[in-house]
């Protein structure tokens, strides 16, 4: 199975580092979620593409020898096999666990933005998305008398935006939405129905629906790692010697991962500084020269030329469902700081599992 690029768990929670060094966590933004361990809505907001149907009232059903024509026209649209979530207050459509089918639903589709239209003739009923309320909207006209023709009627969706929620704890595996009402997987279905009703309120209805691909989401096993102590230079008397370490400090990450994994990777993205372009060096200003760090995860200096550490990158690292990592970094100089001058840089460090 190829590496995946998700933050499992906070690595290193502060690392300084030179002057100051530390990581810090964001969520990743990928359709690969991770570990999924917690309550709450677990991706960004992802978007649907508009749709349009032209679903109309049946005509034949309004000539003037039955009843005098059709006195109420109804256009309707409405996203199909939601559920309502009573602790988060949502509707939502639950995802199926593809690698354990009996599971009971722990993911949902929320519609989170956008807005859902139904049109009769010239006239418009437009409701704006919210999560808390059923992602439906209907359009419905009178007439008296009642009239002796057929008129239009559509449906629209634009805008649509929607996010996963997650109910709590996600067992690992590939997640599906699934549209019941269809029995088919991979898609949500949003289904228009217009009508008309005779003043004897005999009626007749046309339906459609329109199909959207939703993708799959993969929730990987969760990993526990420890948060290391801060390691920091404090107060260091960098000479302008280039290609000369001031000394090497190191940490240790424990970690232990659920069943399922079979190597460990470490990924880094630099949020300040900036590094050379090997990215084996973190310059701890924003330019290449002055102090930088180095690092390796070999338990060995890593020297001022650069160890196997990858700043913006992925050291891929051989290892197994429990283990430990020690990171040892080391301060050089590519020249003279300014005196008086706090010199800083800051990556975010991820465990990857694979």
């Amino acid at each position: 199975m190829a590496i995946s690029r998700i933050k499992y768990l906070l690595a290193l929670k502060r690392i300084i580092i030179g002057f100051t060094l530390f990581s810090s966590f964001s969520f990743a933004e990928t359709i690969d979620v991770g570990s999924v361990v917690r309550e709450g809505f677990i991706t960004q907001e992802l978007s649907l593409p508009d749709f349009t149907s032209w679903t109309s009232p049946p005509g034949h059903n309004c000539p003037s020898t039955f009843y005098g024509g059709c006195n109420k026209f109804d256009s309707k649209v409405t996203l199909l096999d939601t559920e309502y979530l009573p602790d988060a207050k949502m509707y939502g459509i639950p995802l199926v666990n593809m690698d354990s089918l009996s599971s009971p639903p722990s993911l949902y589709l929320v519609l989170v933005s956008g807005t859902l239209s139904a049109t009769l003739s010239s006239s418009t009923e437009e409701k704006t998305i919210q999560p808390g309320a059923y992602p439906s909207v209907i359009k419905v006209l009178y007439y008296n008398p009642p009239i002796f023709y057929a008129i239009s009627g559509s449906q629209q969706g634009s805008n649509l935006k929607y996010k996963i929620y997650s109910k709590g704890r996600a067992e690992p595996g590939r997640y599906s939405v699934f549209a019941s009402s269809k029995g088919i997987y991979d898609s949500i279905v949003f289904e228009s129905v217009a009508g008309t009703n005779h003043p004897s309120n005999a009626g007749n209805w046309a339906t459609s629906n329109t199909q959207r691909t939703i993708p799959s989401f993969l929730v990987r096993p969760a990993c526990t790692i420890n948060t290391p102590a801060v390691v920091e230079w404090k107060n260091a008397a960098i000479k302008p010697v280039q290609g000369t370490t001031y000394g090497t400090k190191s940490t240790t990450l424990n970690y232990s991962c659920e069943t399922g994994l079979n190597a460990i990777s470490v990924f880094s993205k630099v949020s300040s500084g900036i590094t050379d372009i090997n990215k084996k060096k973190l310059f701890l200003n924003n330019v290449q020269t002055g102090p930088y760090i180095t690092g390796s995860l070999k338990n060995t200096p890593p020297g001022c030329s650069g160890g196997d550490f990858l700043f913006d990158g992925e050291t891929p690292f051989v290892g197994s469902n429990t283990g430990s990592l020690i990171m040892q970094w080391d301060l050089c100089s590519d020249g003279r700081p300014e005196a008086g001058k706090a010199y800083s840089g800051a990556i975010d460090v991820f465990i990857l599992a694979k």
